[in-house]
């Protein structure tokens, strides 16, 4: 027997949760997992839209799903999904004080594939029309051999790769700096500091410094703003978009980012001018999805590194060097402080996957190339 419900007062409600869900600007999860719980939220318009005689059957088949996936999450059988809880705090900083509604804890179960490029690559191969995958970023090392392996596709898969509509060796400069410390050790955050005003005062700001944590770029951001003469923006103070349109328009700010920023921003001509990574963007091995691959690895008898880190890591630097050309006539500097880069026993892949660049060790190579732009 179905109990009257207050349908309208249901769905509204859940309109308004799914419109605050939107709302909401928070960082990804460092997981790359989406960082909000199944919801009945994500099906408010779908029950909103119904006659009221169909809303209780949406409401109860819906329900069922979240049903099937807790289940599915407490089981946590299937070795192929790595399953963790995620806790922390909720709600956006307002007036450095959280309101009584956003204050608490926020706790996420997720299941992660330790292979969901197989997953989709098996119903890749169920089509039988002809499929092309492209991106810019799908080679490592001058070939396809990470990519056909993740995707679970064939070695003998037709494969190519094209030449970039972008003169690399023309307009840009891809700087290594040798003087630089191993990341690792203590003298690091200071060299990059001193480095990085040196470089920012040569190119008169317009530049983007993309980190690997959170917790590096706010390290840096409060102490390079009385530094440099020019305007710095952090991700976190603002919306993507709104800091991007501000970056467009002051021609001589910096921003500094971290995550979402490697990929997907599209900021041609002047305002972007340098391109400064921090350190090379490995995935931190401490992420239980890291650990399930390595442990998958190893059980194969591969390498985690060879086969897992080291080209996940040169396609991510890939995405964020890719941010400087966007345009035929840009031209820019593209700026990697980790100097595992040029002297790890690996620098060679490093530098094969890269564009292909002049390159510069020194500052005072520079200095040419920079106040031509």
């Amino acid at each position: 027997e179905q109990n009257p419900l207050p349908q309208r007062d249901i769905a509204l409600a859940l309109a308004q949760a799914k419109a605050a869900a939107e709302a909401a600007d928070e960082p990804a999860d460092a997981t790359g997992a989406d960082p909000r719980p199944v919801s009945l939220a994500d099906y408010a318009d779908e029950f909103i839209d119904q006659p009221d005689e169909e809303r209780i059957d949406i409401f109860q088949r819906k329900l069922a799903e979240i049903v099937e996936v807790t289940s599915f999450l407490g089981d946590h059988s299937d070795e192929t999904f790595v399953y963790q809880v995620s806790v922390k705090g909720s709600g956006p900083e307002k007036g450095g004080k959280k309101s009584k509604k956003e204050a608490g804890i926020k706790v996420t179960f997720a299941a992660l594939p330790l292979e969901a490029g197989r997953i989709l690559g098996h119903k890749l191969k169920g089509v039988k029309k002809t499929i092309v995958i492209t991106s810019a970023t799908l080679s490592t090392g001058g070939d396809f051999a990470y990519f056909k392996n993740r995707f679970d596709l064939e070695p003998e898969t037709p494969s190519m790769t094209l030449d970039s509509p972008f003169d690399y060796a023309k307009n840009t400069v891809l700087y290594l700096p040798a003087h630089m410390p191993d990341v690792t050790k203590g003298d690091y955050p200071r060299a990059f500091m001193d480095e990085t005003v040196k470089l920012l005062n040569l190119s008169k700001g317009r530049a983007l410094v993309l980190f690997t944590s959170i917790a590096r770029l706010k390290e840096v951001s409060r102490e390079l703003q009385d530094k440099i003469p020019w305007p710095v923006m952090v991700q976190y103070e603002d919306t993507k978009a709104n800091l991007l349109d501000r970056f467009k328009n002051n021609v001589n700010s910096v921003l500094l980012a971290t995550s979402s920023f490697w990929q997907g921003i599209d900021v041609p001509g002047e305002s972007l001018s340098v391109v400064i990574i921090d350190r090379l963007p490995f995935e931190p091995p401490s992420l239980p999805l890291f650990k399930g691959r390595e442990r998958l690895l190893r059980e194969r008898g591969l390498s985690p590194f060879y086969a897992y880190s080291l080209p996940q890591m040169l396609l991510t630097l890939r995405q964020g060097l890719g941010r400087l050309l966007r345009s035929s006539t840009d031209r820019g500097v593209l700026a990697i402080f980790d100097n595992r880069a040029a002297s790890a026993r690996y620098a060679k892949t490093i530098q094969k996957s890269l564009p292909p660049s002049h390159q510069a060790k020194k500052l005072s190579d520079l200095e040419g190339f920079l106040s031509s732009l």
